[in-house]
């Protein structure tokens, strides 16, 4: 083989390298915003439609009851037993078990258990 025929390395030149990481740069640069707008429709979509679901709850309450729930409402009364988060087992003296609006509108979120739960006399 004659010396003069060389073969050119293969691989990429530094310009060629710059070259594509500036275009990996703009097209990053275009697509980050277009990403970032449609998080920002879906949370909005999310805040709207929870903000309805609780809308509905309220009107369905009032339906049922003739009025809409109060700020903080009374859940039964707790009479005796024990508190299982108390390290000590003792017991618990006689109290009212309050909620607020929220607990009154769980059984229109698709929550029945969780009002049960709220509304049970005991722990």
């Amino acid at each position: 083989m004659d010396t003069a025929m060389k073969t050119k390395p293969s691989g990429f030149t530094l310009v060629e390298l710059l070259v594509v990481i500036t275009i990996i740069g703009i097209l990053m640069g275009l697509l980050i915003p277009a990403v970032n707008t449609a998080r920002e429709t879906a949370r909005r979509n999310q805040c709207s439609t929870q903000i309805k679901n609780l809308s509905l709850a309220a009107i369905q309450y009032e339906n049922a009851k003739g009025e809409l729930p109060g700020y903080v409402q009374s859940y039964g009364r707790h009479t005796s037993g024990s508190d299982p988060s108390d390290p000590l087992n003792a017991s618990v003296p006689e109290h009212m078990k309050i909620g607020t609006w929220t607990v009154a509108l769980l059984p229109w979120l698709d929550a029945q258990p969780t009002y049960e739960h709220w509304t049970e006399d005991r722990y």
